[in-house]
C-alpha cells in the first residue's frame, strides 16, 4: 500500500546502473512532466488540486513541492499563492534552456572565446538549414522582417540591437531544427548576458545591418551556399571584433545565470 514518500504503481522505477538513484522528488516531477504533455496541458492550464496530487503518488506534502518547485525553477511551471494559485503550466522559452545551460557551462569552465567558436560553428548551419528547409510560413516571416529591417534607422541603438536579434531568432526558426535551434538562441542569449554585448561601436552598426540584410535576401533567394558563407564572415567578424575590443574578457567562465 502507497503511504507518504512511497510512489504509487504508476510510477516506473528508476533505471539500473545509473549513477545515483533518483531522489523521490526527482521521480514525482518526472511523472507530472509526463502527465502535462501526455494529457496535452497547455501553458496557462492549471494542474490538479495538491489533496488529489498527494492521493495520487501517496506521497508527502513536503515532497510534492520538492517535485514542483524543481519544474517551477526550469521554467515548466509557475506557482502562485493565495486561494486562486497552485502550479500552472509555463510557456518556456530559450531562457529557461539558456539557465540550465549557463550552470553546465560554470561548471566546465566554458569561456567567453568558446561561445564565440559555438555560434560561429552552429550558425552557418542553420543559414543553409532555413534556405533548405524554408516553409510559406517561416518564408513570411523572414520576408516580413527584411522589410522591417530596410526601413529601420541604425541611429538607434535598441532598434539595431532589436533587429540584430530578431535576424538570428528568424533564421534558427527557419532551419526547421528544434533541437539546434534552441542550442542557437541560448548562446545568442548568453552573449545578451556579457557586460560586453554591445560587440560592435555606433560607428560600425551600419554596416553590420547590411550584413543582415544581405543574409536574409541569400535566404529568400534560396542561395543557400551564399547564406552559409555571408554568415560564417558574419560571426566571425562579431568573434574577433568582440575579442579585440574587450581582449581580457575572451578567457573569463560564463557566468551562471539565474
Amino acid at each position: 500500500m502507497a503511504g507518504p514518500d512511497r510512489p504509487g504503481a504508476m510510477l516506473a522505477q528508476a533505471p539500473t546502473g545509473t549513477p545515483r538513484a533518483s531522489k523521490l522528488s526527482e521521480t514525482i516531477a518526472k511523472q507530472i512532466v509526463d502527465d502535462i504533455f501526455d494529457s496535452g496541458l497547455k501553458p496557462g492550464a492549471k494542474l490538479p488540486a495538491e489533496r488529489e496530487m498527494l492521493e495520487r503518488f501517496g506521497i508527502s506534502r513536503g515532497t510534492l513541492r520538492e517535485a514542483l518547485r524543481i519544474l517551477e525553477v526550469h521554467g515548466l511551471l509557475v506557482i502562485r499563492s493565495g486561494p486562486q494559485g497552485g502550479p500552472k503550466v509555463a510557456q518556456m522559452t530559450a531562457t529557461d534552456f539558456n539557465k540550465a545551460c549557463s550552470l553546465h557551462f560554470k561548471a566546465a569552465g566554458i569561456t567567453v572565446q568558446e561561445l564565440w567558436e559555438a555560434r560561429l560553428g552552429l550558425e552557418p548551419m542553420l543559414a543553409r538549414l532555413a534556405t533548405e528547409n524554408l516553409d510559406d510560413e517561416n518564408r513570411a516571416a523572414l520576408t516580413d522582417l527584411l522589410a522591417s529591417a530596410q526601413q529601420t534607422s541604425m541611429q538607434d541603438l535598441q532598434q539595431y540591437i532589436r533587429v540584430g536579434s530578431a535576424v538570428h531568432r528568424a533564421i534558427a526558426t527557419a532551419s526547421a531544427n528544434p533541437i539546434l535551434s534552441l542550442f542557437a538562441r541560448s548562446l545568442g542569449e548568453m552573449t545578451a548576458n556579457l557586460e560586453s554585448r554591445n560587440v560592435f561601436p555606433p560607428s560600425e552598426h551600419e554596416r553590420v545591418h547590411s550584413d543582415h540584410v544581405a543574409i536574409l535576401q541569400a535566404i529568400l533567394a534560396g542561395r543557400g551556399t551564399r547564406a552559409e558563407r555571408l554568415v560564417t564572415a558574419h560571426m566571425r567578424d562579431m568573434r574577433d571584433t568582440h575579442l579585440h575590443r574587450f581582449p581580457e574578457l575572451s578567457d573569463n567562465v560564463l557566468p551562471y545565470l539565474i
